[in-house]
């Protein structure tokens, strides 16, 4: 059977119907899926490290992917003049154009005057480039869905998507985002990596009464390291209780760096078991070899890497692991 050559329906919007072709709109939008997938990865990941604070983020990263962000106002500016938005709408169109009729206007377009038109499951879409007409399915007669979507594609606005980019765009778009915010976490990590002046790795070990910890790092031989050890649950009950000190339940000593390694043996007799945690701290001072303050010059600006913390201008190397004590 040929394509009509005129279609006439009535296009009735309902709420929902307006507020899902607005969504459409928005998770069809370039800015909105690369945004919504910068923030949703962003919230996923801080969530997964403990940051509950981010799902009002996760929140709304999602509702730009799925449009649904515009809800809220869509349905606040029709409840304000129903009477225009939900008019229904005569719709008259052939081969040379388009007429409208509701109960306030009337229009006539020639299909030049729109750049393209997309179907959702709810409405066709005619996008002018600066604003899109909707024209809600609902109430049509499939016949007529039908033959609406025929003279579309007669007249050159409605066409199947041919190149990869089209039919992938979403995916692109949200890809996009999510290297985005891969970019802003890892970013820093890989450059302080790659670019890395500094490394410490530590080892405990419980003999007895006895933590041995065993260090590796390509400071210079003589640079000194302090090494502790801290029983954590008593720290964090002392922290909270007035008249005890925190300081009571940390013990170290200043080790020497030789060929790459450092060890400490430090004595935890009459500690409780529990949380356990073994720290190195290198910074620079006076106290370091001259050859290390050269290095890494005498506010540490020279120490870099995943490690170093800078704090009222000066850098710090701080390692710590926790284990657990016996």
């Amino acid at each position: 059977m040929d394509d009509p050559v005129n279609v006439r329906f009535t296009s009735t919007p309902a709420i929902g119907d307006i507020a899902w072709n607005a969504a459409a709109v928005v998770r069809n939008s370039a800015s909105s899926l690369v945004m919504g997938a910068f923030m949703t990865t962003i919230a996923v990941v801080s969530i997964w490290f403990g940051d509950y604070v981010s799902l009002w983020l996760l929140v709304f990263g999602l509702s730009l992917l799925t449009g649904l962000f515009v809800a809220p106002f869509v349905w606040w500016s029709v409840r304000q003049r129903r009477d225009l938005a939900l008019a229904t709408v005569e719709i008259d169109a052939g081969a040379d154009g388009i007429s409208m009729t509701s109960n306030q206007a009337s229009s006539r377009q020639d299909w030049s005057f729109y750049r393209q038109a997309r179907e959702t499951p709810r409405a066709f879409m005619l996008d002018m480039g600066t604003m899109t007409v909707f024209l809600t399915k609902r109430g049509i007669d499939p016949v007529d869905v039908d033959g609406f979507r025929s003279l579309l594609r007669r007249v050159g606005l409605l066409k199947a998507e041919t190149t990869l980019f089209g039919r992938f765009r979403r995916v692109i778009w949200i890809a996009l985002g999510v290297v985005a915010a891969s970019a802003v976490m890892l970013g820093p990590l890989a450059y302080s990596r790659l670019f890395a002046t500094a490394n410490l790795h530590l080892t405990p070990t419980i003999d007895g009464q006895t933590v041995h910890v065993e260090g590796t790092t390509d400071l210079p031989d003589g640079a000194i390291v302090l090494v502790e050890v801290t029983q954590l649950d008593e720290w964090d009950h002392a922290d909270w209780q007035s008249g005890t000190d925190p300081l009571d339940w940390v013990r170290g000593e200043n080790v020497t760096v030789a060929g790459g390694r450092f060890e400490s043996s430090i004595d935890i007799g009459g500690w409780p078991a529990g949380r356990g945690l073994v720290s190195a701290y290198f910074w620079v001072d006076e106290t370091q070899p001259q050859a290390v303050i050269e290095r890494f010059g005498t506010d540490g600006s020279g120490l870099r890497g995943p490690d170093v913390y800078r704090e009222d201008g000066y850098a710090n190397l701080v390692v710590d692991r926790e284990f657990t004590l016996p």
